[in-house]
């Protein structure tokens, strides 16, 4: 079979790989996969980056566009995308002709997707990974909204990641929809063979976060809750992001700078290591298929996250600690954890049971792929 794989975002190697990288990296080798980024690499910080077409597997060719950085990271930024994304629909517009299948993933994968299927008129699966309108707003003259609310419908089949988005995808109109999650590698997240982190201060109780940093409503309550933490208590950010500057201008503000520590970007192989080596660890929103929850999950540590749909997949108080959207609930939430290592010890086994049954990635994209190969035949 010969799919061509559409995807927002830019470069498949990012500092956070995504779905379509870890998906990709699992899928059987009978399949022949042309993946085409739609859009630009906001990790890339020069003005302007060459396309690229190279081979990240046997059998899947991946073909990078022109990345044109006209506008930071504001509210403007998703302008950088035009010229990138004309310059890719081309290419894929010269493939989509030999596929059998179109993977339209997210909603910028999905906008590229809808419309080479139309043209080509190949069947579209709409991988729909996170509400966009939530994240990005409606965009001017609610446009944003209006896409997403269409390309449910436009598809053959629609992928969800999430209870809440299949229930999106439903009101919207899609024809069919499946759920197949997010997972975790592995053959990284594994207890075995895990040494200590040294970036950690002896005596300290670690409160860990990994990923992007930037502003936002969950991120702001997780910092400000350092305020009501005992003094023995650490919070470790581990990542960077277009927002970094603003939370550390936020933790100097609140005159945080002895309670956060913020680490930067590590590779990839060492947070394994950094999250074995914490006590607590923290998802400051409220998501089915946060990455980093089933990483956390994975190595046997309890997480803390917000109330909300994350609670569809994981049970309250046995999986995971939930906590109310202020700052003072979810310090209580911590110190309860921290002080009650017998109740850690439990939710973070509980929650590995579940991660480790259901949430790997090459039980995943076999499972996709299997998906994929049924509708076809259909």
């Amino acid at each position: 079979m010969n799919i061509l794989w559409c995807r927002g975002g830019g470069t498949l190697f990012q500092q956070a790989p995504q779905r379509s990288f870890y998906l990709l990296k699992y899928f059987p080798d009978e399949y022949n996969i042309t993946v085409c980024n739609f859009g630009c690499d906001y990790f890339y910080r020069g003005f302007l980056k060459k396309p690229r077409k190279y081979r990240f597997k046997k059998n899947i060719i991946v073909f990078e566009p022109i990345n044109i950085n006209l506008f930071p990271m504001n509210r403007y930024y998703h302008f950088n995308d035009f010229l990138p994304s004309l310059h890719t629909l081309f290419a894929e517009l010269l493939v989509s002709f030999n596929a059998d299948i179109i993977v339209g993933v997210g909603f910028w994968g999905g906008i590229a997707g809808a419309l080479l299927s139309k043209i080509a008129d190949i069947p579209l699966v709409y991988d729909y990974t996170d509400p966009y309108t939530e994240l990005s707003g409606l965009g001017p003259f609610r446009v944003y909204y209006s896409i997403e609310k269409f390309l449910p419908r436009a598809s053959d089949l629609t992928v969800c990641v999430s209870y809440t988005l299949y229930d999106k995808a439903k009101s919207y109109g899609a024809k069919r929809i499946e759920i197949i999650p997010n997972g975790f590698e592995p053959e990284r997240f594994t207890l075995k063979n895990r040494s200590k982190s040294q970036c950690f201060p002896i005596g300290k109780k670690i409160v860990l976060y990994v990923g992007q940093v930037n502003r936002s409503y969950g991120f702001d309550i997780f910092i400000k809750s350092a305020l009501y933490v005992p003094e023995n208590v650490l919070y470790v950010i581990v990542g960077s992001g277009p927002g970094a500057r603003e939370v550390r201008a936020l933790v100097e503000n609140l005159h945080l700078n002895n309670k956060i520590k913020f680490i930067g970007y590590q590779p990839s192989e060492k947070i394994p290591e950094l999250i074995s080596s914490s006590d607590v660890c923290i998802v400051p929103y409220s998501r089915e298929s946060s990455i980093k929850l089933l990483e956390y999950g994975a190595l046997g540590k309890p997480v803390v996250t917000f109330e909300g749909p994350v609670e569809r997949r994981f049970a309250k108080d046995k999986e995971i600690i939930t906590s109310r959207w202020n700052p003072i609930d979810l310090a209580k939430s911590i110190k309860y954890l921290i002080t009650n290592k017998k109740k850690a010890n439990f939710i973070g086994k509980q929650l590995q049971m579940k991660v480790l049954r259901y949430y790997r990635w090459d039980q995943l994209a076999d499972r996709y792929a299997e998906l994929l190969e049924n509708f076809a035949k259909r």
